[in-house]
């Protein structure tokens, strides 16, 4: 296969194409191959919680109200065969695979795309289970067994024309695996369930096995990891299987090579997205757990490698415990809540693995009989870096910014035109956001809206794009783009962030140089961000900042604009000239769009530019 243009060319060379070539002759191979193995009798002991847990799970359900009524309903409507996937109700039988294809709009082939694979992957199973346990309700377990019986309706292997792909069986797999724990205690749940259940399981993962997912030029990303982290966790499931022992071997091999390829030395994933980096830390926390239940010793570097990732994770958390919102973001998010924006948003639940406290989670809650997770992570030095973000914690406010090289080692995949873009969150809520893209959505316009250089916390330059990208494509985004940090330190009166990118280098009337110098004043409330352009020509800049309407209302003033809410106040201007402000949206959930303010502001210069965005704030 030839992949045309330098960039792809250099692509190639940047990911081991042999390594490429070979996985491809191995799918084929595989996949003309059939596994006749004899079907294990059992599902062993693996799960992360035990049956001594119970009590921990009804204190919790009992002392949450609102927590049990959502739980129980989400069980109440599968009883009907309906789910709700990011807050829309959705009828299980308009989603059997027969169907897939009129679910997929004719001229454009992502509408929908998502929710199908949401459904597939079936990640309510285990809500409804855990109804089941915390209240020995029939019903539940008798939809849980007739979901069994007919799990081809909901899977692609049961139609090889709809695409389907190794990470997609792999969350299936642990997911649905679920319901032998579950249901054991139940009468209704029989020998003939438990066998159909185990025969889709070892389908499945030899689908997993023989569809690795890596693309024809070497390049592997969290499809592969979730790939790896399916290998293992069925291998566990199934130890006395005849193909457990290489599921574990490729599976351990992978994830050794995941760990040093897919992610920073100091821990960040290579996608340039902060939820695409708590997905893959959230699958290996996962496996970590299963590791430690199963007295699984794994490799020293291993569990280093997890601790960085999860530091990272903890980095990428706001003031007021929300995960920042750079990047794509799919809705994929791996360990279990009840579908909540706030549990969404949320990166609380990280208080169990970075401090050792027992929170109000359900992420965490799952952990609870690993008790060498409590505290995994462990408290470390306060950094203003890690990977290619840059970040300010101060006691009122937090400052996230966006210093990356394009991600995924040059193609893009999951970044937006987000260069030296930031967010401030204060301690208690969201103020100035990014977009955050719905990227798999059927809508084009809207998600390539969410990717461009305009709808981000940044200075656009003639119009023009930081990096170009296919419209027609989900993913993609190749180029030459440069990113330095000249300087991040610390005095007493400020601290100070400086950082640049090349991205115009090649504008049609003159090159520009982007750089951002961020000062947040230690005792002054007060952040001043300084924006140089320099080159040569005549250009235009626009500085564009986006801010929730739920969360603030906006005045005019002489000189800026005035943000209040509660919690306090923000006060912007900008030697550029007057904010203009519109309407706009951004992304608090998958599908989850809410109003937002749109504040921009646009100067003609020639050659070089220098303004000032100051930001005043008064936090209660």
């Amino acid at each position: 296969m030839i992949l045309p243009g330098i960039s792809k060319l250099k692509l190639i060379i940047k990911f081991n194409l042999f390594r490429g070539i070979y996985h491809y002759f191995r799918r084929v191979t595989l996949n003309h191959k059939n596994s006749n193995f004899v079907m294990p009798s059992e599902i062993r002991g693996h799960f992360l919680i035990k049956d001594t847990d119970l009590p921990l799970f009804l204190d919790y359900f009992n002392n949450n109200e609102f927590q049990r009524n959502k739980l129980l309903h989400i069980a109440d409507q599968f009883c009907k065969d309906k789910v709700n996937i990011y807050g829309i109700d959705v009828k299980l039988d308009e989603f059997t695979i027969d169907k897939f294809q009129n679910n997929i709009d004719e001229y454009n082939v992502y509408k929908d795309l998502r929710f199908s694979w949401e459904v597939y992957r079936c990640k309510y199973v285990f809500l409804v289970g855990l109804s089941y346990w915390i209240t020995g309700d029939e019903r539940y377990c008798k939809s849980l067994t007739r979901f069994i019986r007919r799990w081809k309706d909901f899977s692609p292997l049961a139609n090889y024309s709809s695409p389907y792909n190794g990470m997609e069986a792999a969350l299936k797999v642990i997911n649905l695996s679920w319901c032998d724990f579950f249901l054991k205690q139940s009468k209704g749940y029989g020998v003939d369930d438990q066998k159909i259940l185990i025969e889709l399981l070892i389908q499945h993962t030899d689908y997993i096995y023989k569809n690795y997912d890596i693309s024809i030029y070497g390049l592997e990303s969290n499809h592969s990891l979730s790939c790896t982290i399916g290998l293992l966790y069925a291998s566990f499931l199934f130890p006395d299987y005849e193909m457990s022992n290489r599921w574990r071997r490729f599976g351990m091999r992978t994830l050794k090579r995941a760990l040093k390829k897919q992610f920073s030395r100091d821990g960040m994933n290579f996608e340039s997205s902060s939820h695409y980096h708590r997905y893959t830390f959230e699958l290996l926390i996962f496996l970590m757990g299963v590791f430690y239940r199963n007295d699984f010793q794994c490799e020293r570097t291993i569990k280093e490698s997890i601790i960085k990732i999860g530091r990272a994770l903890t980095f990428l958390k706001h003031k007021n415990g929300y995960i920042s919102r750079l990047g794509d973001n799919d809705g994929g998010k791996f360990l279990y809540d009840l579908g909540t924006v706030q549990e969404f948003n949320s990166l609380n639940y990280l208080k169990y693995f970075s401090e050792g406290k027992t929170t109000q989670d359900i992420e965490s809650l799952l952990f609870s009989s690993v008790p060498e997770l409590k505290g995994f992570l462990k408290e470390e030095q306060k950094r203003s870096k890690i990977g290619g973000y840059v970040g300010y914690k101060g006691h009122d406010i937090s400052l996230i910014i966006a210093a990356n090289e394009i991600g995924t080692n040059g193609k893009g995949n999951h970044q937006h035109n987000d260069f030296l873009s930031f967010e401030l969150f204060t301690k208690n809520v969201p103020f100035i956001v990014d977009k955050w893209s719905y990227c798999y959505h059927g809508d084009k316009f809207s998600r390539n809206e969410d990717r461009t250089t305009f709808y981000h916390n940044n200075m656009q330059v003639d119009e023009r794009e930081i990096v170009s990208f296919d419209k027609n494509n989900l993913f993609e985004m190749l180029g030459n783009v440069k990113v330095g940090i000249n300087e991040i330190r610390e005095t007493k009166e400020k601290w100070i962030a400086d950082i640049w990118h090349d991205g115009y280098k090649d504008l049609e009337l003159g090159y520009q140089i982007h750089r951002r110098i961020f000062e947040v004043y230690n005792n002054k409330n007060l952040i001043i961000i300084k924006d140089l352009l320099t080159g040569h020509g005549s250009h235009s800049a626009s500085l564009c900042l986006l801010v929730q309407k739920n969360k603030w209302t906006c005045n005019k003033i002489d000189n800026g604009l005035v943000f209040e809410n509660n919690f306090g106040s923000f006060t912007i201007n900008s030697t550029m000239g007057q904010f203009i402000v519109s309407d706009s949206f951004v992304n608090e959930n998958f599908l989850n769009r809410i109003p937002a303010y749109l504040c921009t502001v646009k100067k003609n210069y020639k050659n070089s530019l220098s303004s000032d965005l100051k930001i005043i704030y008064d936090i209660n």
